[in-house]
């Protein structure tokens, strides 16, 4: 099972940065390979709201269906992906930190079929590229809020 632990300090009050992480809808707004997130499910995002995302990813899309299985707003919210033969769930949590905010993400993934187990010996370079591509996210989902703090 791979397991992946990173925060990022961002200059913004708690409620704030869970409000965008929240907004899953406008992902592709603060997500630069984010392509499209199509919402499955109607009304506010809570516990059983599904949506698809479209990521550009090195020349190549890749389409993911996720469910939200926990939601605690203002602290956290936690979401579930079938993703090639992996079970990936995460965990975005929101704490004050000095004059703003930490965000953290907890991600496992685990295989779960044969395919999925197969590659279980590369998973020291796909977790290796995973660690990237999460970094960029949070560093993007940063600068997004920071610069919507300062044009206010």
């Amino acid at each position: 099972m791979g397991k992946m632990n990173l925060s990022i300090n961002i200059n913004a009050a708690p409620e704030t940065v869970f409000d965008v992480v929240a907004d899953i809808e406008n992902s592709p707004k603060r997500i630069q390979w984010y392509e499209k997130v199509e919402m499955l499910t109607d009304g506010p995002v809570g516990v059983g709201t599904k949506w698809r995302e479209t990521r550009a990813m090195n020349d190549r899309q890749s389409l993911e269906e996720w469910e939200m299985t926990a939601f605690v707003s203002p602290n956290y919210f936690s979401a579930y992906c079938d993703s090639h033969g992996y079970d990936v769930n995460y965990t975005m949590r929101v704490e004050p930190e000095g004059n703003g905010s930490k965000l953290t993400i907890d991600m496992t993934t685990k295989p779960r079929t044969i395919i999925g187990k197969l590659m279980t010996p590369l998973e020291w370079l796909m977790s290796g590229m995973m660690k990237k591509i999460v970094l960029k996210d949070l560093e993007s989902t940063k600068t997004y809020i920071e610069k919507q703090g300062s044009s206010t």
